[in-house]
């Protein structure tokens, strides 16, 4: 079964977009994964099944593991009731598009880097560091908010490396303004999270994300 507990069901086809730049340009010791609740994608390239184990076996890391090793691996669905995944490649990218997606033993695993001011050594070892919710938000909690907006890559980056709190989860409301082919969305950073505030936890419009970071700690000075 999933290890989800929750997944936000939208009930329209919702535009989305996301970079993925071939061959996977980022050091090893920066790669890690977003985990992304709720929503897949509706179009794929090249989709390969890349592993198909048992019920028995602990098929997320064996699925991440694969990708993390296959530099042409962007990402993977993985289906934990077969189980199995599916890597790809690439995805739609402009004409892209994602729908809900009510099937709780479905998960979305992203590539994502995460190279950055933070040495590679002082950097979590969680192997999928962001768990990210579209179409939900955690209402108040706002610790800190950019004066500016930003990509998600930009948001998620400024929450691993913030001294003054722990960031324990971020709010990112996208926008129609871009940088360059990536969508910019207003950034809150939170010393919250659905976890120890699950009444400010709720259903959203699409523009909202909820974002957890699997890093957080209380040792962040």
């Amino acid at each position: 079964m999933c290890d989800s507990s929750f997944v936000v069901i939208i009930s329209v086809l919702i535009s989305f977009e996301i970079t993925v730049i071939l061959p996977f340009n980022c050091p090893k010791d920066f790669t890690r994964f977003e985990k992304i609740l709720g929503v897949i994608p509706t179009a794929f390239i090249d989709k390969k099944t890349f592993y198909t184990g048992n019920t028995d076996e602990p098929v997320t890391l064996e699925c991440i593991m694969k990708c993390r090793k296959n530099e042409t691996c962007a990402g993977f669905l993985l289906n934990y009731e077969v189980p199995a995944c599916y890597f790809y490649e690439t995805i739609t990218d402009n004409d892209g598009q994602m729908t809900n997606e009510i099937d709780n033993n479905i998960v979305w695993f992203s590539k994502i880097c995460v190279q950055g001011t933070i040495p590679a050594e002082k950097l979590c070892k969680e192997e999928w560091i962001f768990e990210r919710i579209s179409g939900a938000t955690l209402i108040g909690n706002n610790t800190k908010t950019l004066p500016k907006k930003v990509t998600r890559d930009a948001c998620q980056k400024k929450c691993l490396e913030e001294k003054s709190f722990s960031c324990r989860s971020i709010k990112f409301r996208k926008t129609k303004e871009k940088q360059g082919n990536m969508t910019l969305g207003t950034c809150s950073l939170s010393s919250a999270d659905r976890h120890a505030m699950p009444f400010a936890y709720r259903a959203s419009n699409y523009q909202d994300e909820y974002i957890d970071n699997s890093c957080a700690t209380d040792n962040f000075q």
